[in-house]
């Protein structure tokens, strides 16, 4: 779904110069919210960032 999104908005804003490009800036950044809270939602799901996991990177 992640993927999905990301191809659409790369492809949106190849066509964001057009006709229509108005409408198409709307929905684009609709789809970059929508993109957003989806990765906020797996991260949030992902049990390593849970409590108490230290990340050895950090």
């Amino acid at each position: 779904m992640v993927t999905h999104l990301r191809l659409i908005i790369a492809k949106m804003r190849h066509d964001r110069y057009g006709a229509s490009s108005e409408r198409g800036k709307r929905l684009l950044d609709q789809l970059e919210l929508e993109l957003e809270d989806l990765e906020t939602g797996m991260a949030e799901d992902d049990p390593a960032n849970g409590p108490g996991h230290s990340d050895p990177g950090h």
